[in-house]
């Protein structure tokens, strides 16, 4: 199978899963920031700050080693290192996250101490220390189904069954009354339910590969090594994400962190198709490293980055133009710092997915101490920054900080890359993307300010701009052979009726 038909053939059910979380997760967060308001929000974000960085440290990289090596494991039937990578793994991982929660708990009083915002929020606090363990199982499950090449579990668990689950027992939750306490437990009951769902699809597939013995998790020196190296830079990456809601909590209020949030949700949504290739593509290029086919894995980055800017796009114009109406569909305390924030944050979005895959790629190809260095430096220089431009400018140093950070990490992933392994990226079918974005900004501008603007006008204009991008682009550029394989592999997947109108 072809390179183009695998991905196309993995890209169905994220597009799908996508398309659910941006239309229903959306929706859902207005409905909770106008039961919540923006204070709550903020302290959901803090308490998810501090799981994420506790995450961090008790991941030990094992959700990395699954996906790097069950393919190998599998391609090489080495089933009894396959079943104990994957069983011994989650159960350590289940063990790290209890204790984690225990000690949380235990910590409770001199966390109250030191931060006075958590003072009466002890509920809210115990409710939250159980996403650790939930959440440490959950990565480790949708990794190791990456590593199976089964995206059906990840996405119909992890975007359509959680976001369900979540938003059927919130609305239960406040209509019985509760408030942010109520929202975690219901955090916590979707996290189980997807979680229940990824072990289900996980031990199906270990069924397949049946093994009468097993090895320990120690035994295996290639686990360990690169375990080591994927923990620091998993550690460095857990803790920069909640570190500017920690100095923006300290320095600025609750009520900055929720704005934050809600800025972040949008500004994270044209990564989803990003997250989508990375799945996709990442036990690809284990894959194509293992056998050093260097010129497969370029094609496998030029093809996900190509694509990977086509689908994002529009949806980032849309976002950056229509950002001040959109946050005032949440609430006006998120309208007065708000839009200009989302909008740093997505020019530095686009500049994320412009660079493609690539840290993925260096991972993948044996390069992962590389990339540990270049992670190790972004988190200074953020730290730097967060301190130095955030209590002084507030959420607009935020959003300057985040921009730089992002093209340092980029541009030094990109030349270690070329350097290293000689993969370029620039590619010359890069080209056609420019004509349609300007055309795509025009129509973006004239619906801005032609149309009323309401929840329906909106909704709308997304798909419009869809429109007028790859459409433009096709006029254009024309199909390459890639793309044809593409569209051929999604259409033999749709119904009879609708494949023949494509």
């Amino acid at each position: 199978m072809s390179t183009a038909k695998k991905v196309a053939g993995q890209s169905g059910w994220f597009l799908v899963g996508n398309l659910y979380t941006l239309f229903v997760g959306f929706t859902f967060q207005i409905y909770l920031a106008r039961h919540i308001g923006a204070e709550g929000l903020g302290l959901f974000g803090l308490l998810q700050a501090g799981v994420g960085a506790l995450s961090g440290l008790l991941g030990l990289g094992i959700a990395q080693v699954m996906v790097r090596f069950i393919p190998e494991h599998v391609r090489k039937q080495e089933y009894a290192e396959l079943h104990s990578l994957v069983r011994g793994g989650f159960a350590l991982l289940a063990g790290l996250g209890l204790v984690g929660a225990l000690a949380v708990s235990l910590s409770l009083p001199l966390l109250v101490g030191r931060w006075p915002d958590l003072a009466g929020r002890e509920s809210e606090v115990l409710a939250g220390t159980l996403m650790l363990p939930l959440g440490l199982l959950l990565h480790a499950s949708a990794q190791a189904l990456r590593g199976f090449y089964d995206i059906r579990y990840v996405v119909i668990g992890g975007s359509i069954l959680q976001l369900t689950a979540k938003v059927l027992s919130s609305i239960i939750i406040f209509a019985l009354g509760f408030h942010v306490v109520g929202y975690l437990w219901a955090v916590n009951l979707s996290m189980a339910v997807a979680l229940v769902w990824m072990l289900f699809g996980i031990g199906g597939h270990l069924r397949r590969y049946p093994s009468e013995r097993t090895r320990g998790l120690r035994l295996l020196p290639a686990w360990r090594g690169y375990a080591k190296v994927m923990y620091g830079n998993n550690l460095l990456g857990f803790w920069a994400a909640p570190l500017e809601k920690f100095i923006l909590g300290l320095t600025a209020s609750a009520a900055a962190v929720g704005v934050l949030v809600v800025a972040n949700t949008l500004y994270m949504l044209p990564a989803v198709f990003l997250q989508m290739f990375l799945a996709i593509v990442g036990p690809m290029l284990a894959a194509a490293a293992s056998e050093n086919k260097m010129q497969e894995v370029e094609k496998i980055y030029h093809l996900s980055t190509d694509w990977l800017v086509r689908l994002s796009l529009p949806l980032i114009i849309f976002l950056a133009i229509f950002a001040a109406p959109l946050l005032g569909f949440y609430g006006k305390e998120f309208t007065e710092t708000g839009p200009f924030l989302l909008q740093l944050l997505l020019a530095g979005q686009l500049l994320n997915l412009i660079a493609g895959p690539i840290g993925n790629v260096l991972n993948m190809c044996g390069r992962e101490r590389k990339m540990f260095v270049i992670n190790t430096a972004s988190i200074l220089l953020r730290a730097i920054l967060l301190l130095a431009i955030v209590p002084v400018f507030g959420l607009y140093g935020l959003g300057a900080t985040v921009v730089i950070v992002l093209v340092f990490s980029n541009a030094s992933a990109l030349i270690v890359a070329w350097k290293s392994l000689g993969l370029q990226w620039w590619d010359a079918k890069y080209k056609a993307w420019c004509l349609p974005s300007v055309l795509t900004v025009l129509a973006g501008v004239g619906v801005h300010y032609w149309v009323a603007l309401n929840m329906y006008s909106l909704a709308a204009s997304l798909p419009l701009l869809y429109l007028v991008f790859h459409g433009s682009y096709i006029l254009i550029h024309g199909f390459n052979p890639e793309d044809r394989e593409i569209l051929d592999a999604i259409r033999a997947k749709l119904p009879a009726r609708i494949a023949r109108f494509l």
